[in-house]
């Protein structure tokens, strides 16, 4: 066991010292408005004339991705968490991430995740455009633009080798993040 743990750490101190030394490979900030979503399960959104910036820049974001969906519009979280909550209690809907009934988290931060890889087909889920009703996302198009939520996408893109530890990462920025959805105990 303890050569086990002798390996992990053999292997992920030098990653994480090139990290340190070197950054993110690649950081994207983008602003968008939910608004701009069309509530249709059948629309590409690839061809959003809205959002071709966004899908652009994603697409070019290769390796291991953590990101994170900040509020920038005046909503409050009771009305963020009431909006998604109803969408969830709407027969057939996709599966949403997991959210303190009693939630009293002062943030502006809507939600922390991360990816191995195919940071562009996450977005895409988040967005609400994926046919999968089981695979977990914000799903957006579904609730949020209803609301009119404002939001800013930002992500920071690691080399491959950060991959199998994208998940602590994930856990550390949850900490400091304080999301208003997601599992991240």
């Amino acid at each position: 066991m303890n050569s086990d743990l002798s390996s992990f750490l053999d292997e992920t101190i030098p990653v994480l010292e090139d990290l340190r030394k070197n950054g993110a490979r690649n950081t994207l900030t983008y602003d968008f408005s939910c608004e701009d979503l069309k509530d249709d399960p059948n629309y590409d959104i690839k061809e959003s004339p809205k959002l071709k910036g966004l899908l652009d820049r994603i697409d070019d974001m290769k390796g291991p991705v953590l990101y994170w969906y900040e509020v920038v519009s005046d909503h409050s979280n009771d009305a963020i968490l009431n909006a998604l909550q109803e969408y969830g209690q709407v027969e057939d809907h996709k599966a949403i991430p997991a959210f303190h009934k009693k939630h009293d988290k002062p943030t502006k931060i809507l939600y922390v995740g991360k990816c191995k890889s195919h940071f562009s087909t996450r977005v895409i889920q988040h967005l609400g455009y994926f046919n999968s009703k089981k695979t977990q996302g914000l799903q957006l198009r579904c609730w949020a633009n209803k609301l009119g939520l404002e939001l800013t996408l930002h992500a920071m893109e690691f080399d491959n080798k950060m991959a199998d530890i994208m998940l602590i990462v994930e856990s550390y920025f949850a900490r400091k993040l304080n999301p208003l959805v997601g599992k991240h105990d």
